[in-house]
């Protein structure tokens, strides 16, 4: 059925004229929820237009963290799904450099990372969980 209608919406296309309009959305911390494309098809001046949301969640829905860009603190939060703690915090730099790494941390659901002494650029905060499994975050360090 999927198949039917995209080969249908490039027939029906390939019989008009169209622009594309691309915009996103952000959560409060800065973070992009979705993407939003419109399609606007022009035939003898007439125009027909449809938005068709692409991706409308984070990335990780049991992970909260702001504000993204920081400038001094980055607040951490998390929930424990299926046992599975987390284990350790990692930072890194661009380059790959371990800047710090936070254990102990299978009794609690939230850590506030200090960024204040870090120059002003692109981190990466690596979740590592007792089962293994890992979860990246790109912040943004401002002055």
């Amino acid at each position: 059925m999927k198949k039917n209608i995209i080969i249908i919406l490039f027939f029906v296309l390939g019989q008009f004229s169209f622009g594309q309009l691309t915009t996103f959305s952000y959560d409060i911390a800065g973070n992009q929820t979705a993407i939003y494309v419109q399609i606007i098809l022009e035939s003898t001046g007439k125009t027909a237009s449809t938005t068709t949301t692409l991706v409308n969640n984070p990335i990780y829905e049991d992970v909260k963290y702001f504000p993204n860009p920081v400038k001094s603190e980055l607040y951490m939060e998390w929930q424990t799904i299926d046992n599975n703690s987390l284990k350790s915090i990692f930072v890194f730099n661009t380059v790959g450099e371990l800047l710090e790494e936070y254990k102990e941390l299978s009794n609690t659901n939230n850590y506030t990372l200090p960024f204040q002494d870090y120059p002003q650029g692109i981190y990466f905060v690596e979740f590592l969980y007792t089962n293994g499994d890992q979860k990246s975050f790109k912040i943004i360090k401002q002055e």
